[in-house]
């Protein structure tokens, strides 16, 4: 799941089960665990058709590489 972040740094529960090809609990699951590791955060607030993003990805491109802000 970690190599499709860096592909898919927006992503839903949807998208995970389709690209793991795994049951939709088994991705909400293991989002819901990405996004308690600090991996994940939620961007929507919505209670379904939720977005995710990997914010420490994502931000390389912000502030760029190497930066400590």
């Amino acid at each position: 799941m970690l190599d499709v972040l860096f592909r898919k740094p927006l992503l839903t529960v949807a998208g995970v089960r389709q690209t793991i090809e795994t049951s939709y609990p088994a991705a909400n699951n293991l989002v819901a665990r990405l996004v308690e590791a600090g991996i994940l955060t939620e961007r929507t607030g919505r209670r379904r058709n939720r977005v995710f993003s990997y914010d420490a990805f994502l931000r390389i491109f912000v502030e760029g590489p190497g930066t400590n802000e």
